[in-house]
């Protein structure tokens, strides 16, 4: 392999697998391509170009994250390129020329090990072991472990595999029925909205409470049994906030109805990314175990968001237990593995919100994450998101 055949490489296998036609299981690709490199230079730049653009959309929706300007250009890039580093810098420093099976497969397992895993794993899209659960979905651990192997296999055999890289392409593309037992219960919604940022004031708090007041009446009207609103739809949360929502849909909550409504609370000096879920019976607050790094999560800062990977990931919401993805977390597959193998959940719930995202792509980018998730777990996910104001479906 020449010098410029690993950029092209990496980069053909994000657009196929993580852009356009979306096929993840391509990425099985890598190993085959890590085992056969000749320098560390040319494992670098398949890696570096495999993440820079199956994340291109995070550098257009970063910028709209932190503003406009030189800062947010500069901070764009930093999070784009920066994360793309720690993603590929596993594969490179495991990486040995000449390594004999099956030290090669182990030491490719040992690198996908360490970009799942925090601390690297915070920023984990784009996974290879996500990507290689999608050979054969929907058995869960199972569909996990056959992916690993996979990986592992093609990384100690180099290009002997390439009859057994085809076989297992060949068979990702046949139908699965991996939800085929399992269905989200009846009458529970998931509500899309388009509401823009966070109230911040006190007019913007009256209009955001209006839209949600519509908006949940109008399911529980037709029907819903629980509705979920996107994350931090509501804002900062406060004891004005629980008497007025548990006021106004008292009746619709003593009629056995439950809603859960995305917003930010505290706890001990620690801002908290959270859904606030009412019943009859009372108001549970559960929180997300990952938020957005530099943005949300700054632990240099006091007003920094609390993260616990190994803190509840799954609530039970009318005897189903749900495994909750608040937003960030839809791309990060070591957590829904985490709340899958300890809560034995049945569906996922995944809530966001992505107000300030525009058309950059990070909204199809998170759906094929959380959709790619849910389909190797074998799990039906319910969604709510609140989509950028001038959002054009890709």
């Amino acid at each position: 392999m020449n010098d410029i055949k690993p950029i092209l490489w990496g980069a053909a296998i994000a657009v196929f697998g993580w852009i356009t036609p979306a096929w993840p299981a391509i990425a099985i690709v890598l190993p085959i391509l890590w085992k056969e490199a000749r320098t560390r230079k040319q494992v670098i730049t398949l890696f570096l170009s495999y993440y820079l653009v199956g994340s291109h959309s995070l550098q257009g929706s970063a910028y709209a994250f932190f503003g406009e300007g030189d800062y947010a250009n500069a901070m764009s890039l930093f999070v784009w390129i920066g994360s793309s580093i720690l993603n590929a810098t596993p594969f490179a420093m495991l990486w040995q020329q000449n390594t004999r099976p099956p030290h090669s497969g182990l030491r490719f397992a040992a690198a996908v090990a360490l970009a799942t895993l925090p601390p690297i794993g915070i920023v984990g899209w784009l996974n290879p072991l996500l990507a290689a659960g999608t050979v054969q979905p929907g058995l869960g651990i199972w569909s996990v472990l056959i992916g690993a192997s996979i990986l592992t296999i093609i990384a100690a055999t180099g290009r002997r595999s390439a009859p057994f890289i085809v076989f297992c392409l060949a068979w990702s593309l046949l139908p699965t029925s991996t939800n085929a037992n399992k269905q989200i219960p009846e009458n529970w919604v998931g509500i899309v909205s388009q509401w823009g940022k966070p109230p911040e004031n006190a007019s913007e708090e009256l209009v955001r409470r209006n839209l949600i007041r519509n908006a949940v009446d109008d399911e529980f009207a037709k029907g819903a049994a629980v509705v979920f609103l996107p994350e931090n739809i509501a804002g900062r949360w406060s004891e004005s906030h629980q008497i007025f929502y548990r006021t106004y849909f008292n009746h619709w909550l003593e009629a056995g109805k439950t809603l859960a409504i995305g917003a930010t609370t505290s706890k001990d000096g620690y801002l908290l990314n959270s859904l606030v879920i009412m019943s009859r019976a009372d108001t549970t607050v559960f929180s997300s175990r990952q938020v957005v790094p530099i943005s949300m999560w700054k632990p240099w800062s006091g007003d920094s968001y609390y993260i616990n990977w190994f803190g509840p990931d799954s609530i039970k919401i009318n005897d189903t237990m749900v495994l909750t993805s608040l937003c960030y977390e839809d791309f990060l597959f070591p957590l829904a593995l985490i709340g899958y193998l300890k809560s034995s959940p049945t569906i996922i719930l995944s809530t966001a919100n992505a107000w300030w995202a525009g058309n950059s792509g990070e909204v199809e980018m998170q759906k094929l994450h959380i959709e790619t998730t849910a389909k190797v777990l074998g799990l039906p996910l319910i969604r709510t998101i609140n989509l950028p104001e001038n959002h054009v479906a890709r």
